[in-house]
């Protein structure tokens, strides 16, 4: 997520610094790399939208 942010910040001109903490905690539950990750044999939904046409779209129509 921190990645995310740190693009996010980057189109946006956002000043602001990203330091990752492998320790801090979601809502009090520490998470790893396959926290939010589906569990093999699991069904997924992949939508079509990609954090970068998002990001294009949220920062374009932010900007009228």
């Amino acid at each position: 997520m921190d990645d995310f942010i740190r693009t996010r910040f980057a189109e946006t001109g956002d000043a602001r610094q990203v330091v990752t903490d492998p320790q801090a905690r979601y809502y009090g539950a520490l998470l790893d790399d396959r926290s939010i990750a589906p569990v093999d044999g699991e069904e997924v939904t992949i939508y079509p939208t990609r954090f970068s046409d998002w990001m294009a779209s949220s920062v374009s129509s932010a900007a009228h």
